[in-house]
């Protein structure tokens, strides 16, 4: 009764920090490159390390969540590339490497364990989703009220924007990721209804408004990919025009004060990343079979002459590509490369299989398919809070599979 207590109460301190994304960012160390610490991921190895110590001294039986052996098999992979590369790079740079393998770990285990609680704790995981979204939005539309301007993070090795909602996560692609995906939530929850609710059509207008707000084209095309599925689904696609036709009304409305940030004809970050997709070729290129070790893609980047010698220890894009299918091929291989595909795989048709019997398997496909065309462009999927969300959606998933 203490450990279910007690991961209940870690469980929703994971939920309390997720929405202050960056904000609680700690950099650990100049001289381990990049490496930063995350409450988010403090709170969620803890989760894991308790519900470990109760499996170990627990006699009952243990069966694998049903995307275990793929996730292992991806992990192990990744594992075995950091091995293969040890001559490769000086102990700090092996230190700093295994941290983010590590990192990597914790989240397979989170899975695991979160698997385990869902199957024996009546948690309104969706519901609590759609307000992480709501805080989130929260946070960007105060920073773009009352710090509209925040070209001085340049100064911090940030991106610089001006009138763009940037909220807790100082970059207003990730943030309007997160936004994606929690409309995504609220807008599969709608259908369940059997009374719909003011209070939805408020929160949805709002988390419409704020990814608006972000001038991140890539979520727009998320929001009609994510929205076009469970809609296409329910068969429900005038919706889809109306709310297409809304979104783009707020859009066309939204203040353009100035500044290339807020055009969404600009060119700029097309051409940056397409510089980035050459240099992760030119690595994978070099490196075919077994990467350059996982992750030790930022001292790859700065010996390859693509970072800037003055910062590279400290860019926010030094440790990864902005092709997430990409990154892992240069880091960890072909056939790491090859596992991460079929993990991904399994688990869309999984989902696809059950989405007309359960709920959360239409909103797990849809994310992931929203996901997964968004990581061709920046590097969601090893984002800490995308990642975590995903894994709440697949361990929710896993346990009802499994009941």
């Amino acid at each position: 009764m203490v450990i279910r207590k007690t991961l209940k109460t870690i469980f929703f301190l994971i939920l309390l920090v997720f929405p202050l994304g960056q904000l609680l960012r700690f950099e650990l160390s100049q001289t381990l490159a990049g490496i930063v610490f995350h409450p988010l991921e403090g709170f969620i190895l803890a989760f894991g390390i308790v519900w470990l110590v109760q499996k170990l001294f627990s006699k009952k039986p243990f069966s694998l969540p049903i995307f275990a052996r793929e996730m292992i098999l991806f992990a192990g992979l990744a594992s075995l590339s950091l091995f293969l590369n040890l001559g490769r790079w000086s102990a700090a740079e092996l230190i700093v490497s295994f941290l983010y393998l590590l990192r990597l770990w914790n989240f397979v285990l989170f899975y695991f364990s979160l698997t385990d609680f869902f199957k024996k704790e009546k948690i309104p995981l969706l519901n609590y989703l759609v307000v992480e979204g709501l805080a989130i939005g929260s946070f960007g539309l105060l920073q773009y009220l009352f710090l509209s301007d925040v070209r001085f993070l340049y100064y911090s090795d940030w991106d610089d924007h001006y009138f763009r909602a940037i909220g807790s996560f100082l970059d207003p692609g990730f943030m309007a990721i997160l936004l994606v995906l929690s409309f995504l939530v609220l807008l599969n929850n709608y259908f369940d209804q059997k009374k719909k609710k003011p209070l939805f059509f408020i929160s949805a207008l709002f988390l419409l408004f704020m990814i608006g707000l972000s001038f991140a084209r890539l979520s727009y095309l998320a929001l009609i990919l994510g929205t076009g599925i469970i809609l296409l689904a329910k068969r429900k696609i005038k919706n889809w025009l109306v709310l297409g036709g809304i979104f783009l009304v707020t859009v066309f409305l939204l203040p353009k004060p100035g500044g290339e940030g807020v055009d969404l004809w600009r060119k700029s970050s097309l051409n940056a990343r397409q510089e980035n997709y050459f240099q992760v070729t030119q690595i994978i290129k070099d490196s075919p079979w077994f990467g350059v070790g996982f992750n030790a893609y930022r001292f790859s980047q700065r010996d390859y002459g693509f970072l800037d010698l003055k910062n590279w220890r400290t860019s926010h894009s030094g440790s990864g590509a902005d092709n997430s299918f990409l990154f892992v091929w240069a880091t960890a291989g072909i056939f790491t490369f090859l596992a991460y595909l079929f993990l991904w795989a399994r688990v869309l048709k999984e989902s696809y299989q059950k989405a007309s019997r359960q709920k959360i398997a239409l909103l797990l496909f849809s994310s992931l398919l929203t996901l997964i065309f968004v990581s061709l462009f920046i590097n969601a999927l090893f984002y800490p809070w995308v990642l975590s969300w995903l894994t709440m959606l697949l361990a929710r998933f896993s346990a009802q599979s499994e009941l």
